[in-house]
């Protein structure tokens, strides 16, 4: 996944439980949950580690009681006058085997391509191959998966696929429709004037 931030100089923030384990290394952040690891490939940004005064910040009330107990939130500065932003990837056993082999995956064949960022533009090549690009406007991006370019004339319903075949999930954008179809089962819900209704054969 490729996320960009147009406004210049903010600071990115992200809430991480507690018993995760975060470690820095090089221009990556690595996060290790209990079933599930994340790499952090940050982009005109620098990790800042966790934030104790956002933590107390987003993590308890106005009297200062702990609303949040088992949260914190982990920070990144990013650098003034410039596109940043972040690629993420995940990692599970069922993937790449253990944690260490999947931060091995990640270090030596994943690469962000900011090359073109004059142009908005971000390229992501993640440890299995997946590519993704994006470049970021004010309205519509440009998205790219697989080195195509998503084309949003054809592809307006959200959970498309890429290639704008049949997506188990669909929703189509402004029809108050959501549909799901598995198993040889179908739902549909519909929203129209306030008003709810749904099937499931």
């Amino acid at each position: 996944m490729l996320w960009l931030n147009g406004k210049p100089g903010p600071a990115l923030y992200l809430f991480m439980p507690k018993a995760a384990t975060i470690e820095n290394d090089g221009n990556i952040t690595f996060v290790r949950f209990e079933k599930t690891w994340m790499a952090l490939h940050l982009i005109n940004a620098t990790a800042g580690g966790v934030d104790a005064e956002a933590t107390k910040a987003a993590c308890s009330d106005s009297k200062g009681k702990e609303t949040r107990p088992d949260d914190q939130i982990w920070s990144a500065r990013t650098q003034a006058q410039t596109l940043c932003g972040m690629a993420i990837e995940l990692g599970e056993q069922e993937s790449h085997g253990d944690y260490d082999a999947f931060k091995a995956a990640v270090k030596s064949r994943s690469k962000v391509d900011a090359s073109r960022l004059a142009e908005k533009r971000v390229d992501f090549v993640g440890c299995k191959g997946e590519q993704v690009g994006l470049v970021w406007a004010e309205g519509l991006p440009g998205v790219f998966r697989g080195g195509r370019e998503h084309d949003w004339k054809n592809h307006w319903a959200l959970w498309a696929h890429a290639d704008g075949g049949k997506a188990p999930v669909s929703l189509g954008w402004k029809q108050g429709m959501l549909r799901v179809e598995a198993g040889g089962r179908v739902f549909e819900g519909t929203l129209k004037d306030g008003a709810y209704s749904f099937i499931n054969q």
